[in-house]
């Protein structure tokens, strides 16, 4: 589960550069593409939120996956308890009826060695 968290992490990060498409203008010089300009501060921030918005998202993506893995071993937890309660209570039974037969056997042997 943490591997899938880091890979998710690392492909977004590796994706997020793959879209940035910059050049650097001098004054006066006519732009290439077509768009808005920005400072380079302004840009860097941009590319910035950009990626700390695809983390955000695949953390939250990662999150309801942890969540369905813990209800599911929630779940499992709880079955195995009911399980081990009602084994617990049968082996209980039984030691308790072993012993009340143990104990009616050993009231008839007294009776018949007095």
């Amino acid at each position: 589960m943490k591997n899938l968290i880091l890979l998710m992490t690392l492909m977004t990060i590796l994706i997020t550069d793959s879209f940035a498409q910059s050049t650097v203008l001098a004054e006066g010089q006519p732009a290439p593409y077509t768009g808005i300009l920005l400072t380079k501060d302004r840009a860097e921030k941009a590319a910035k939120a950009e990626k700390r918005e695809l983390i955000l998202r695949d953390l939250g993506v990662a999150k309801d996956e942890l969540i369905k893995y813990h209800k599911k071993d929630a779940q499992t937890q709880r079955d195995r308890l009911r399980e081990a309660k009602f084994d617990s209570f049968i082996s209980n039974t039984g030691y308790f009826l072993l012993g009340c037969v143990l104990t009616s056997i050993s009231f008839k042997i007294a009776q018949e060695v007095q």
